[in-house]
């Protein structure tokens, strides 16, 4: 089940910068291709996903149209073609590596033993974070982000999830 998480010492000694994160949201599982994909995994990431498109997507809009998904992606917890699109989609949009660009999105270690490469989920939060140069945190997906409850828009069922860090 997807959970709120503190920030690992060990990322804080290997990037300083990522103590200025009040914490992340993580996945018990992979959501994506041959993965296992929990429901509340799948939740969150559909949830960030759209609320990213929408806060985000004017940009990205302008790279490819015809490659942007037309029809919002609901927060329902299932797995299915339009959430693996949108997760293609949001790897394309975002990394030049090819090798970042798997229809998968994995848990960060929670130990944060492993912050090296691109993960897309990190990525995909600091982006709705979206943090200035001193850290603070400005924008609407800030405050969601930062208080899922504020949200209307959010899935009771996930926000309770998120509530507290495990």
């Amino acid at each position: 089940m997807a959970y709120k998480q503190n920030i690992p010492d060990a990322w804080k000694r290997m990037r300083p910068n990522t103590a200025k994160l009040p914490f992340i949201y993580n996945l018990d599982a992979a959501v994506g291709m041959g993965s296992p994909n929990q429901r509340m995994d799948v939740m969150m990431v559909q949830y960030f996903l759209q609320n990213w498109r929408i806060n985000k997507g004017e940009s990205v809009h302008r790279i490819n149209p015809k490659a942007v998904p037309q029809r919002p992606l609901p927060a329902t917890g299932a797995f299915d073609n339009r959430t693996l699109a949108w997760i293609f989609w949001y790897q394309l949009t975002n990394f030049s590596e090819t090798s970042a660009i798997t229809g998968k999105i994995t848990p960060a270690a929670q130990d944060g033993s492993d912050l090296t490469g691109r993960h897309t989920l990190l990525h995909l939060e600091l982006q709705l974070l979206d943090p200035d140069a001193n850290g603070r945190f400005r924008s609407t997906s800030s405050k969601m982000f930062l208080d899922l409850s504020a949200d209307p828009t959010a899935p009771p069922e996930l926000v309770a999830a998120l509530a507290k860090p495990r």
